[in-house]
């Protein structure tokens, strides 16, 4: 994230050695004073902030050491069923650094490395004025994204603490961000996309932006918002639920059980590019070399492993339960769909009965538990008017 100055924009701006990439070091060595400011937001902080009920954000790692906290001992999430594993399409804006122009850096775990890290880009005023394109990357999975309980999957960037705001509720100080900003859109088949709807509620900048604070609490469903950087990771979440009601979605060209692509958009930060209600969205601007998004990886929460119809990555009795409780009924696959012929019935019954007692791990590995006995086809039938029964007592319409 090395950034100029907007009075340096029509020269050749300033380049920094790496210690100051990417780093609140650079800020404290400019002098520059930070304003603390109040939490204005009701969206989650930039790092641990479990309770937050609209976008809680997710550890890259987990371990001894405490809950994204990158250091020895700890591991990666094993919350993470998998990673992005092709690059699709990069597409960066003009004047990307060569050593920050490789889309594969954004494949595979997350690391909570400063500088492993591909970049999108930025845009300055007159490439704004004359329509050039922002600088994209889209990813594709080998695990498919499904739409489960809560988020689906997270998004890393590097975003860094760069000065502090107090909680008027508690009284705690929390990390103001260096947070470069981007859309994110998903699709089945990597033509038709459906984008999240997004909030940024930051004020307009009263003096220059490249090294514009930005209040997380202002931010939602914008990659960037949440700390990758010195020592700590958290990823954004993104739950798919929140697209039912897009229109690709409901024309079927977008399945929510099915995104094999994540689109990352940079959004230049001069308030030329709005939210999803119309306001415009500022982050640092403008910025160059390792300019615009730094994504580090992108990782996937939920999958539809074979007969696992409540997501618990195990097929068992739960799952025979929401058969029988969407028999003849259901048409997706939380509703027992899990063959996606559009009704729930014998033939999804023998997947589940195939896959019984099966558990699912991390890249999609599949264990049979232990002792576990897979009950007929005739024993499953037969249990199906109980767990109707069952399931309607649990599921009222």
């Amino acid at each position: 994230m090395i950034t100029t100055l907007r009075r340096r924009h029509a020269s050749t701006p300033r380049r920094c050695s790496p210690l100051h990439v990417c780093s609140g070091v650079f800020v404290a060595l400019l002098g520059l004073t930070l304003t603390p400011t109040a939490l204005a937001g009701p969206y989650s902080k930039g790092a641990d902030d479990p309770n937050n009920p609209f976008d809680a954000p997710l550890p890259g790692f987990t371990g001894p050491a405490g809950d994204g906290v990158v250091t020895a001992g700890n591991v990666v999430n094993p919350l993470f069923l998998d990673w992005a594993t092709t690059v699709a399409d990069y597409s960066p804006a003009p004047g990307v650094g060569a050593i920050w122009s490789d889309p594969a850096t954004a494949l595979g775990e997350v690391t909570g490395n400063n500088f492993h890290i591909v970049s999108l880009g930025d845009l300055d005023q007159p490439a704004i004025d004359n329509g050039d394109p922002t600088g994209t990357i889209t990813l594709q999975f080998n695990t498919t994204i499904a739409n489960g309980p809560g988020p689906d999957f997270a998004t890393f960037e590097n975003a860094f603490i760069n000065g502090t705001a107090t909680d008027p509720n508690t009284g705690l100080s929390f990390g103001l961000l260096f947070a470069e900003l981007g859309y994110v859109e998903v699709s089945t088949d990597g033509s038709t996309f459906a984008r999240f709807d997004s909030t940024s509620s930051t004020p307009t900048p009263a003096g220059g932006q490249a090294f514009l604070t930005v209040n997380p609490t202002d931010v939602h469903n914008l990659v960037g918002k949440h700390i990758n950087a010195g020592g700590q990771s958290w990823g954004t979440p993104f739950d798919l639920s929140q697209l039912a009601g897009h229109a690709a979605v409901l024309s079927g060209q977008v399945d929510l059980f099915d995104i094999q692509y994540v689109r990352i958009i940079d959004i230049p930060g001069s308030g030329d590019y709005l939210d999803s209600h119309g306001a415009p969205i500022y982050d640092p601007w403008v910025t160059v070399d390792s300019s615009g998004v730094d994504l580090e990886a992108i990782g996937v929460i939920h999958h539809t492993f074979p007969g696992d119809i409540n997501f618990d990555r195990t097929t068992d009795i739960g799952d025979m339960a929401l058969i029988g409780a969407n028999w003849n009924t259901g048409t997706t696959w939380d509703t027992a769909d899990v063959t996606g012929d559009g009704s729930v019935d014998v033939a999804d019954l023998a997947v589940v009965g195939a896959n019984w007692g099966a558990t699912y791990g991390n890249t999609a590995r599949i264990e049979s538990s232990p002792g576990a006995a897979v009950p007929a086809p005739t024993a499953l039938a037969a249990a199906l008017p109980a767990l109707t029964l069952l399931g309607r007592r649990k599921h009222p319409s």
